[in-house]
C-alpha cells in the first residue's frame, strides 16, 4: 500500500520511537506522535507522504487534550466569525456552535460528568495542516487542488455506558476543528478526521 496518509490510535510509545516512525520514515512518510495526558505511554500517531504533501512546519502540527477543549478556559474564540468580510453565512456558521455554552453549563451542573471528563478522559487530538504538492500544468487543468487540508486524528473515551463521553468529545473536536480551518476566511480548509 502507498497510502497519503497514516492514522493510528492506541500506538504504543517506544513502538512508534523504535518501529513504526523509523521505517515509514525510510518510506518518504513525515510525521509526529502525540502521547495521552495520563500516566499510559500510548496515543495517537500521524504520517503523511512527503511525494504528495509539502513538508510540514512545527507549528503546523498541533495536539490538544480533549478534556481542554470543553473547560470553562477553552476559548470559543467567536471573534474569527467576524471581520469585515462576514457574511450571513459566517452568522450562520456561529450559530451551530452556541451550545458550546451550554455544554459547559451541563458540566458545570453535574459533578460526575464532569468528573469523568475531566480525569478519566486522557484521549489526545493531533491535527495538522497539509499543503498538496503543486501540480503540473496538465495536472492543473484536470481538477483543483485546495491550498491546504486539515487532517486530525483521535481515539474517542471507551466504556461501553460512555456514550455520552463520546458525544461531548466529538462535539468538542469538531467545534475545534471547524476553528482551525477556518483560519483563512474566504477559503475554509477541506477536513479529514480519522
Amino acid at each position: 500500500y502507498k497510502a497519503d496518509i497514516i492514522c493510528l490510535q492506541e500506538v504504543d510509545a517506544s513502538i512508534h520511537d523504535s518501529l513504526i516512525s523509523p521505517v515509514l520514515r525510510t518510506k518518504g512518510y513525515q510525521g509526529f506522535y502525540s502521547n495521552k495526558v495520563t500516566s499510559q505511554q500510548e496515543g495517537c500517531s500521524m504520517f503523511w507522504s512527503t511525494s504528495v504533501f509539502e513538508m510540514a512546519r512545527a507549528e503546523d502540527m498541533q495536539e490538544f487534550p480533549l478534556r481542554s477543549l470543553l473547560t470553562k478556559d477553552a476559548p470559543l474564540d467567536e471573534s474569527e466569525y467576524f471581520n469585515a468580510k462576514s457574511t450571513g453565512r459566517d452568522l450562520v456558521e456561529l450559530e451551530r456552535w452556541e451550545s458550546m455554552n451550554g455544554i459547559r453549563q451541563l458540566l458545570e451542573a453535574h459533578d460526575e460528568v464532569r468528573r469523568v471528563y475531566s480525569e478519566s478522559v486522557g484521549q489526545i487530538l493531533q491535527v495538522v495542516r497539509l499543503s498538496p504538492k503543486q501540480s503540473t500544468p496538465s495536472e492543473q487543468s484536470c481538477s483543483s487542488k485546495p491550498d491546504s487540508i486539515v487532517v486530525a486524528n483521535t481515539h474517542l473515551f471507551y466504556h461501553p455506558m460512555a456514550g455520552h463521553i463520546r458525544l461531548l468529545q466529538a462535539f468538542a473536536i469538531c467545534h475545534k476543528l471547524d476553528q482551525i480551518r477556518r483560519t483563512d476566511p474566504e477559503s475554509p480548509a477541506p477536513l479529514l478526521i480519522c
